[in-house]
């Protein structure tokens, strides 16, 4: 989980970066789990009819992400690329950034400076850069090993 909490700059309190960087870990292994015994077998998972997270590690990263994407979304360039509705539109926003599944997104570096702005955690902003990169460049229509190698 470090490319999710190896965030350049200076990260915000410890406690808030962890948190959000041990229970995005914990989805990520409750996600692995295939049966009902391997699943209830760790303390933070919950078997319903495939394994997840348990509500309240749910709960404890939804509220840091939900408030992150708040902010991307209301900034000013945030705003913005959601209007847009063309790709070509799009693609010559220098703060937007094309979605195939769903349009127009800002770039990570848009992101990352309303999430700054907000002092979102570290790992909220690395979480939003993966989910950017593999959205965009990593998108089934366009991946390869040279566009998502930095992944």
């Amino acid at each position: 989980m470090a490319i999710f909490c190896g965030i350049s700059g200076a990260p915000p309190p410890r406690t808030r970066r962890t948190k959000f960087c041990v229970h995005i870990y914990n989805m990520v292994i409750c996600g692995t789990l295939m049966t009902e015994a391997t699943c209830t077998a760790k303390t933070k998972c919950l078997w319903d009819t495939d394994c997840e997270l348990n509500a309240a590690g749910t709960e404890i990263w939804q509220i840091d992400f939900m408030s992150a994407m708040t902010a991307v979304s209301q900034s000013t360039a945030g705003d913005a690329c959601e209007d847009i509705t063309t790709e070509t539109a799009c693609t010559t926003a220098s703060t937007c950034v094309w979605r195939q599944e769903s349009g127009c997104m800002t770039t990570i570096a848009t992101a990352e400076a309303a999430l700054t702005a907000i002092s979102a955690p570290a790992g909220v902003q690395g979480f939003l850069g993966v989910y950017t990169t593999g959205s965009t460049t990593c998108a089934p229509a366009t991946a390869s090993a040279t566009t998502c190698s930095d992944l």
